[in-house]
């Protein structure tokens, strides 16, 4: 009987095919079917085995083990070879077409720096890098762009201990910031009705993702990490706390208490005692497990279905209406800065622009004497 090796099955023009190896020499016939059970069983019949199917999640734990088990690398170009992996592996919360615009950056990284050691590269270096793009005659914001690649880049395999500094990149400037987006009250009113009829599990399980969001002003990546040890009723406090046994760290490293107001309390005190499952997650998803990164796409679906639009659904922007609304509070900055866990207050300074007190605080010098006199007597001439 003539030795086959089992190859697997592809699909073409509605019809699943099979391919297998005889004598080394491979075989492909037609199935004659586009049912995918049905040509399994003749596929079975023809080779005698089974076919071994593994998930997406079981191929990318292979990619993973592959990834983590490569020793060390001595050079910076292995370096970027080791993160270019890492966003083709499929580990990356990246969307396709801002991994081949990080790829194209990294390929011209490894181009200038390639043989240089793992901590040979220093400021010098770049600022040579610097001046050159900014003599190719490049924009303000490519070259913040091509900046803000080379920064993440390097807290990467500085967090994975590749390298002991990350070295000092200068700022571009004028180039403006991204404004805040806060949400109106009729988006969080169509937002968490959406949540309530939605026929889709996973845009229901969005629900205590949101609140926390919105309540806490917390990032994406602390509220998927966030924690019920981390929730302090006695005091009355969300904590928000670094992780490095699940390879979590907050950005910036800020740890940081924030204060629950009466509405968070009372919505996280009931999820606790309606929860059965044994997770450690506060937000968890349709299974009760972890959020993972795809949580992004769910609230894509979620601003789409509410019909906010997928270009501005965001779950960022619940961080950008807590901390809009604080400030129209009569927050200061500070205190605000504190909350959101910026290192830098200028960063917080962006949300200002956003806040009504401003055109209100320009209006009040109306009132002031001026070259005529003062307002009030012109209006008592007037009359």
């Amino acid at each position: 009987m003539e030795a086959r090796q089992a190859m697997g099955l592809y699909h073409r023009k509605r019809v699943w095919y099979a391919r297998w190896y005889v004598d080394g020499r491979l075989q492909r016939r037609s199935l004659g079917t586009g049912d995918r059970a049905e040509a399994e069983s003749i596929y079975r019949s023809i080779t005698g085995r089974s076919l071994r199917r593994r998930t997406k999640q079981q191929r990318r734990n292979g990619k993973r083990a592959t990834f983590e088990a490569k020793s060390p690398p001595t050079t910076f170009a292995e370096l970027v070879e080791r993160y270019m992996a890492f966003h083709q592996s499929g580990h990356s919360h990246l969307r396709k077409s801002s991994i081949e615009a990080y790829l194209v950056q990294l390929r011209r990284f490894r181009e200038r720096w390639g043989r240089l050691g793992v901590d040979d590269l220093n400021e010098r270096a770049i600022d040579e890098w610097c001046e050159d793009r900014n003599a190719a005659g490049l924009s303000n914001a490519t070259l913040k762009a091509e900046r803000q690649v080379l920064r993440v880049f390097l807290r990467w395999v500085r967090d994975r201990d590749f390298i002991s500094r990350v070295p000092r990149i200068p700022q571009t400037r004028g180039v403006p910031k991204n404004k805040p987006r806060p949400l109106a009250e009729s988006d969080l009113t169509a937002i968490f009705k959406e949540i309530g009829s939605s026929p889709k599990p996973q845009v229901r399980a969005l629900e205590s993702f949101c609140v926390v969001q919105l309540h806490c002003g917390l990032r994406r990546e602390e509220v998927r990490f966030l924690s019920w040890d981390d929730v302090d009723f006695d005091a009355g406090e969300v904590l928000v706390t670094n992780k490095p046994d699940e390879g979590f760290t907050i950005k910036d490293a800020e740890e940081r208490a924030i204060r629950m107001n009466s509405a968070l309390y009372k919505y996280l005190d009931q999820l606790r005692r309606q929860r059965t499952d044994h997770e450690p997650w506060v937000c968890v998803n349709e299974r009760y497990a972890q959020w993972s990164l795809g949580v992004s796409k769910w609230m894509r679906e979620l601003f789409n279905d509410a019909g906010i639009g997928t270009q501005k659904g965001t779950s960022h922007r619940f961080r950008h209406t807590f901390a809009t609304h604080l400030l129209r509070s009569g927050t200061d900055l500070a205190t605000l800065r504190d909350l959101l866990g910026h290192s830098d207050i200028s960063v917080t300074s962006r949300y200002l622009g956003a806040s009504p007190q401003r055109a209100e605080a320009v209006a009040a010098l109306a009132h002031l004497p001026g070259p005529g006199g003062s307002p009030d007597e012109e209006r008592e001439q007037l009359h």
